[in-house]
């Protein structure tokens, strides 16, 4: 008795339906952890440079108000949270270069509140250069400052004062 052996065709069908998911199924799987690995990275190294940011500022870039803007990772939403950080980082930078230089007692009262009020609205960009520009400004000026100064100060004496009265 013969016994009747499977065509070959029938073999190849099979063997190509058993192989041909788990191929897929593997390389899927592959594509998945390799997308869920460089994701990883890719946050580990974002979280990372955060933290050296944070240290070279002084003060964490971990808080809401900088994150909240891009609290649902739209990539629409992220230069809001960008800016914010700049914001928070250039008004850091500002405030240690009033406590460093001095650079504000060149300045007279009018002209600390309103760039003070700058600060909280909206925060020139600490740049080298923009520095610079303020430091030379309130070098150059600061006689001119001083005599408005004055000006201001004696306009606001009372009236008989400045009539000897």
């Amino acid at each position: 008795m013969k016994i009747s052996q499977p065509k070959q065709w029938e073999k190849d069908r099979e063997m190509s339906m058993n192989s041909q998911p788990e191929l897929k199924l593997s390389t899927r799987t592959e594509q998945l952890a390799s997308s869920r690995d460089a994701a990883m990275q890719k946050f580990l190294d974002g979280m990372t440079l955060i933290a050296e940011a944070s240290a070279i500022c002084g003060f964490s870039l971990f808080n809401s108000k900088i994150m909240a803007p891009n609290a649902f990772g739209l990539p629409a939403s992220l230069a809001a949270s960008i800016e914010e950080g700049r914001q928070q980082i250039d008004r850091k930078t500002w405030n240690n270069l009033f406590e460093e230089t001095g650079i504000d007692r060149f300045w007279n009262h009018n002209q600390r509140v309103e760039f003070r009020e700058s600060l909280r609205n909206a925060p020139p960009i600490a740049s080298l250069t923009v520095i610079r520009s303020t430091l030379r400004q309130a070098v150059a000026m600061r006689s001119i400052t001083l005599a408005e100064g004055f000006v201001d100060l004696l306009c606001q004496l009372d009236r008989r004062y400045k009539t000897n009265a």
